[in-house]
């Protein structure tokens, strides 16, 4: 009678508990689709759009989490905006993540507002293997190429071509990941959006809306590659909104085409700086009859192709990034069936796919495991002057010392010495816990027991288009297992500035710690999320950092800087060289430190005569530099980067007794010093690349500036003694140990018509 008294207690309790819960509750949240990115791939360490749509049988106020590891295995949360579903009407969500791995995880949740409560889950895995059917998305490496393709190409479902001829299938199988859309429309309207995308390809469709335009412009100047090829569609282009921004002011002529030699010559010369060939017959433009199509009219930037029609192929700056304008279309005759397609195309997205040899590599990064610019930069970062670094030798020795201490040392002294064999269980562990006091103690007082931080901060501007973008590095070290809270604000010194987007940052490797390393299976990781700002993510709560290590964030942003930062009269000369009457004044803050100024094959810098600081090596502002200045120097660019020597050698075999040789500085890969670093970085194609340095740069295309020398302009780079940004630990300002801000100015140059000629190093 008692345990029947005891049910129905529990029975009527259990019913009043679901006669009190909330409406809502009973509700079911349903989450019917996950994309990740435009086509279910994604980049390690990019930014990447997971479009989410849910639905529900009743009104609730939600927002969507997503959930990935970083390249350490933590658990990332990513927060999404509140959305109100109704009742029966679904609803799509973008959220941004970055994947840790290669082979990673995103766990979407609905999760409720009001009380946190997960209403809905669902998880999805990536594979590394394009063959696998297991799941529909793939995070591929930053070396791979990524374009967009916007309308049809020989080889696109809807258009017959000849197998010889699919330039579609071709590209895939050189490597190159597609992304075809039928539509302008089917862009997205977040320029971050297409990040892992470098090139992107209108063919014949320029209907595009306002909101896909401005997130496209967006994407162009913050270092992207916009390929238009008109054809007969000019009508169509000027009525649309690209014509406001990609055409710039430049003049489309619409006539008849009859000379395409000049691209034909472009693949070839492609084909031999690839060092491969490519058969005549695949060469030449099945061209019979002269066919509609625009010429251009181009003041600035390059002709890369011309006939005797005019100029049907041209590239020029647009901010960071460029845009080639192309005068035929590409998904009819002639180039429908020529069968150097893609070969053309792959030269006008100016893709480097030949690398170094592996010997030439392996001389290079053998010692430090290094492949990658960005994990030079990064390694540079962790390293703080006031804390102890020990090699791996080192380490390794001490293991061995304590070894021999707790072993053979220890058997010694109570079988030889002592004799007292039983006297072990003593010995044994004072000698361990002396190990480790000893240890402790060498450790706290080489590491330090304060907080270090060190930040670096890159300062882009072009002055053209009135574009800023700031990138910020910072590496946090704690001396203490702790749980921090972490946010960053750009600064307003240079212009209004947006807000930012903070994460972690990866390096590129496939050893521990890096992100082409095998997932495996970790357990006890610490989970953090980041937190949502109006526009982004603006700061991480919970960042767990080690006892005695150090995390790198990234935070990038984007600024207007106001048009009198920057006045520039520059004038490229005959010579190759900027002109006597060529010069430029900044209007910053400060003045700026260890300038230099980049052209397309000269370096100008401040040259300390005889070996005596004379002058001040900074431009202060309101100063104007003009090349004449005595404490002006020039050197040829290459040679520069790579110290090479060019002297007189006497030798024995010679006829005339003298010989001579050329010398170079190799890349010290193991170099921790961060303006040389970014220095590399900008200017790497020029240096030679691979060739020279043995490392490659895939995740930080948008540092590399090389292609802008080539479109009329030069660089300005050099160290301002100003913090743009503004670094919060729990809540509190962190004023960094070592603070380092370079800033990179694109000027706009004119003349030099013969500049196009080879360049003797």
């Amino acid at each position: 009678m008692l345990q029947r008294r005891r049910f129905q207690c529990l029975a009527a309790a259990v019913l009043l508990t679901v006669l009190q819960m909330p409406a809502d509750a009973s509700a079911e949240t349903t989450i019917e689709s996950v994309q990740i990115g435009l086509d279910e791939m994604a980049k390690p360490g990019i930014w990447t759009r997971v479009r989410v749509k849910f639905s529900s049988t009743s009104s609730v106020n939600c927002r969507i989490e997503l959930e990935s590891p970083d390249p350490d295995g933590n658990a990332v949360t990513y927060p999404g905006p509140q959305i109100q579903l109704e009742s029966g009407s679904p609803r799509a969500v973008d959220v941004f993540f970055k994947p840790g791995r290669l082979e990673t995880t995103v766990t979407t949740r609905a999760v409720r507002v009001d009380d946190d409560v997960v209403l809905a889950t669902l998880k999805r895995s990536s594979v590394t293997s394009s063959s696998s059917a297991e799941s529909p998305f793939r995070v591929v490496r930053n070396s791979t190429p990524a374009w967009i393709v916007v309308g049809q190409l020989p080889g696109s479902p809807g258009l017959a071509a000849n197998p010889d001829r699919d330039a579609i299938s071709k590209l895939r199988n050189s490597g190159i990941h597609l992304t075809e859309l039928a539509s302008p429309d089917d862009l997205p309207i977040q320029s971050r959006t297409m990040s892992a995308w470098r090139a992107i390809v209108f063919s014949g469709q320029f209907d595009i809306p306002v909101a896909q335009s401005d997130a496209l412009k967006t994407w162009v100047l913050d270092g992207g590659n916009l390929i238009l090829a008109i054809g007969t569609h000019s009508d169509e282009l000027l009525a649309s909104p690209l014509a406001d921004w990609a055409l710039a002011g430049r003049n489309i002529i619409p006539g008849s085409i009859s000379d395409l030699s000049g691209l034909e010559m472009l693949v070839t010369s492609f084909a031999d700086q690839q060092g491969g060939s490519i058969p005549l017959e695949d060469r030449r433009i099945p061209f019979f009859n002269p066919r509609r199509g625009v010429t251009i009219e181009q003041t600035d930037g390059e002709i890369r192709a011309s006939g005797l029609d005019g100029a049907v192929l041209t590239r020029h700056a647009f901010g960071f990034g460029r845009i080639t304008l192309f005068g035929v279309d590409l998904n009819e005759a002639p180039l429908a069936r020529w069968r150097g397609l893609d070969s053309f195309l792959t030269s006008v997205a100016d893709l480097r796919l030949k690398v170094a040899s592996d010997g030439a590599r392996s001389a290079r990064i053998s010692h430090t495991g290094i492949t990658e610019l960005a994990t030079q930069l990064q390694n540079g970062m962790e390293h703080f002057e006031s804390v102890g670094e020990r090699s791996t030798l080192s380490i390794l020795g001490l293991t061995l010392l304590y070894l021999l201490l707790i072993g053979p040392l220890d058997w010694l002294l109570v079988h030889r010495v002592l004799k007292r064999p039983g006297l072990t269980w003593c010995t044994f562990p004072l000698a361990v816990l002396l190990s480790g006091f000893l240890a402790g103690a060498s450790a706290r007082g080489s590491n330090g027991a304060d907080l270090r931080v060190n930040t670096l901060e890159v300062v882009d501007i072009d002055t053209a288009s009135g574009y800023g973008r700031q990138s910020v590095w910072t590496s946090i070290y704690s001396p203490s297992n702790r749980r921090a809270r972490v946010s960053m604000s750009p600064g307003q010194q240079l212009g209004a500035a947006e807000p930012a987007w903070l994460s972690w940052s990866g390096i590129p490797e496939s050893y521990f710690g890096g992100m082409y390393r095998a997932s495996g299976i970790e357990f006890g990781r610490p989970a953090y999320r980041l937190t949502s700002g109006r526009v982004g993510y603006d700061g991480i709560d919970g960042l767990p950092i080690p006892i005695w290590s150090d995390r790198v964030l990234l935070t990038e942003s984007q600024f207007q800087p106001p048009p009198e930062l920057f006045t520039s009269q520059l004038q490229r000369g005959g010579s190759r060289r900027l002109t006597p009457d060529s010069s430029f004044t900044h209007n910053l803050p400060v003045a700026i430190q260890d300038w230099l100024l980049i052209d397309k094959s000269h370096i100008y810098y401040h040259r300390f005569q005889g070996g005596s600081l004379l002058q001040d090596a900074s431009l202060p502002p309101g100063e104007k530099w003009t090349p004449t200045n005595e404490f002006v120097g020039v050197q040829a660019l290459r040679a520069f980067l790579t110290g090479s020597q060019f002297r007189e050698s006497r030798t024995q075999a010679s006829r005339s007794g003298t010989d001579y040789m050329t010398t170079q500085l190799d890349w010290d890969s193991s170099n921790t010093d961060l303006v040389t670093i970014v220095r590399m970085l900008t200017l790497h194609e020029k240096s030679g690349g691979t060739e020279y340095t043995g490392l490659t740069n895939s995740i930080l295309p948008q540092l590399e500036l090389s292609d802008c020398l080539q479109l009329d302009r030069v660089i300005l780079l050099g160290r301002i003694e100003l913090p743009c940004s503004d670094l919060r630990i729990d809540g509190e300002s962190v004023k960094a140990d070592r603070q380092s801000t370079l800033i990179r100015v694109l000027l706009p140059v004119k003349g030099g018509e013969i500049g196009d000629l080879p360049e003797f190093e």
